[in-house]
Protein backbone atom coordinates (compact mmCIF):
# COMPACT_ATOMS: atom_id res chain seq x y z
CA UNK A 1 0.00 0.00 0.00
CA UNK A 2 2.85 2.41 0.76
CA UNK A 3 4.11 2.03 -2.79
CA UNK A 4 0.71 3.03 -4.15
CA UNK A 5 0.66 6.15 -1.98
CA UNK A 6 4.23 7.02 -2.93
CA UNK A 7 3.37 6.55 -6.60
CA UNK A 8 0.34 8.81 -6.25
CA UNK A 9 2.38 11.46 -4.43
CA UNK A 10 5.04 11.32 -7.10
CA UNK A 11 2.41 11.60 -9.83
CA UNK A 12 0.72 14.53 -8.09
CA UNK A 13 4.04 16.27 -7.65
CA UNK A 14 5.10 15.80 -11.25
CA UNK A 15 1.70 16.93 -12.52
CA UNK A 16 1.83 20.07 -10.43
CA UNK A 17 5.25 21.06 -11.72
CA UNK A 18 5.00 19.94 -15.34
CA UNK A 19 2.44 22.60 -16.20
CA UNK A 20 4.96 25.42 -16.18
CA UNK A 21 8.69 25.64 -16.37
CA UNK A 22 10.62 28.42 -14.64
CA UNK A 23 11.28 30.11 -17.98
CA UNK A 24 7.56 29.96 -18.81
CA UNK A 25 6.68 31.92 -15.68
CA UNK A 26 7.93 35.13 -17.25
CA UNK A 27 5.31 34.76 -19.96
CA UNK A 28 2.36 34.36 -17.56
CA UNK A 29 0.03 37.18 -16.63
CA UNK A 30 -0.46 38.22 -13.01
CA UNK A 31 -3.82 36.40 -12.95
CA UNK A 32 -2.24 33.21 -14.29
CA UNK A 33 0.52 33.46 -11.68
CA UNK A 34 -2.08 33.89 -8.92
CA UNK A 35 -3.96 30.84 -10.21
CA UNK A 36 -0.72 28.86 -10.29
CA UNK A 37 0.08 29.88 -6.71
CA UNK A 38 -3.43 28.88 -5.61
CA UNK A 39 -3.01 25.48 -7.30
CA UNK A 40 0.27 24.99 -5.47
CA UNK A 41 -1.36 25.98 -2.17
CA UNK A 42 -4.12 23.42 -2.79
CA UNK A 43 -1.49 20.80 -3.57
CA UNK A 44 0.36 21.56 -0.32
CA UNK A 45 -2.89 21.53 1.69
CA UNK A 46 -3.88 18.19 0.16
CA UNK A 47 -0.46 16.75 0.92
CA UNK A 48 -0.61 17.97 4.53
CA UNK A 49 -4.08 16.46 4.97
CA UNK A 50 -2.89 13.10 3.64
CA UNK A 51 0.21 13.28 5.86
CA UNK A 52 -1.90 14.00 8.92
CA UNK A 53 -4.34 11.23 8.03
CA UNK A 54 -1.44 8.79 7.64
CA UNK A 55 0.13 9.88 10.93
CA UNK A 56 -3.19 9.46 12.73
CA UNK A 57 -3.71 6.02 11.19
CA UNK A 58 -0.22 4.97 12.25
CA UNK A 59 -0.75 6.25 15.79
CA UNK A 60 -4.11 4.46 15.97
CA UNK A 61 -2.48 1.21 14.84
CA UNK A 62 0.32 1.55 17.39
CA UNK A 63 -2.18 2.10 20.21
CA UNK A 64 -4.26 -0.88 19.08
CA UNK A 65 -1.18 -3.06 18.85
CA UNK A 66 -0.13 -2.06 22.37
CA UNK A 67 -3.61 -2.90 23.68
CA UNK A 68 -3.57 -6.25 21.86
CA UNK A 69 -0.15 -7.08 23.32
CA UNK A 70 -1.26 -6.11 26.83
CA UNK A 71 -4.43 -8.21 26.47
CA UNK A 72 -2.35 -11.19 25.32
CA UNK A 73 0.05 -10.73 28.24
CA UNK A 74 -2.84 -10.49 30.70
CA UNK A 75 -4.43 -13.62 29.24
CA UNK A 76 -1.13 -15.47 29.47
CA UNK A 77 -0.73 -14.40 33.11
CA UNK A 78 -4.21 -15.72 33.93
CA UNK A 79 -3.44 -19.00 32.15
CA UNK A 80 -0.13 -19.31 34.02
CA UNK A 81 -1.82 -18.70 37.38
CA UNK A 82 -4.57 -21.19 36.60
CA UNK A 83 -2.03 -23.86 35.68
CA UNK A 84 -0.30 -23.42 39.06
CA UNK A 85 -3.47 -23.96 41.06
CA UNK A 86 -3.64 -27.31 42.81
CA UNK A 87 -5.96 -29.84 41.18
CA UNK A 88 -9.13 -30.38 43.11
Amino acid sequence: MAFEIDDRLQLDSSEAHDETRPTDLEELSALELIELIEQEEEFVESFEQRRELGANALLHRIVNLAVEQQDAADEQAVTDRASRLPDE
